[in-house]
């Protein structure tokens, strides 16, 4: 995987492709961090900072524009309806009680843990999910992520490999 992923982005400058490999769900920083850092040889910090700025790009579409979609496929695609919501419903389980027992910090922590299926992606979702108000969402979701940020870094200069 890590082979195809430094092919697939080979004609970009590093940085840039830091940044756009830390916007794709799958990757986010969790496999963004290691990758620039072991797989380009940059600079740890740099790669800290581009990998933060790039992941923390898609909770603004996302939080801004998903209930949009959703009434832009009410009157186009019906069909897309069922599907939207089994996104959110999915968010809104994958954060399961956390939310209602630690409030923010619930959310901050889920999206921290840098496992597939948490992270910038699903917390912002969750938060669109739950209703939370724009200034509540973004501290949750973008405090989580510069954990999980920390997290990434700290055991990728441990050495620890997860990708």
């Amino acid at each position: 995987m890590t082979s195809a992923i430094i092919a697939a982005f080979a004609g970009f400058p590093k940085w840039l492709a830091v940044m756009l490999l830390s916007m794709i769900p799958v990757t986010e920083l969790r496999a963004t961090i290691p990758l620039a850092i072991a797989g380009w040889d940059m600079n740890p910090f740099l790669v800290f900072a581009l990998a933060l700025l790039g992941n923390a790009v898609p909770f603004f579409p996302v939080y801004f524009g998903f209930r949009a979609l959703q009434r832009l496929a009410e009157r186009r695609a019906p069909w897309a309806v069922r599907w939207l919501d089994h996104l959110l419903a999915r968010a809104h389980k994958k954060l399961g009680n956390n939310f209602e027992k630690y409030g923010t910090l619930g959310l901050a922590l889920f999206v921290a843990v840098p496992l597939p299926g948490t992270g910038v992606w699903t917390g912002s979702l969750a938060a669109v999910a739950l209703g939370l108000p724009f200034r509540r969402a973004a501290l949750a979701v973008l405090l989580g992520e510069v954990m999980m940020g920390v997290i990434v870094l700290a055991l990728t200069l441990a050495g620890v490999t997860v990708i």
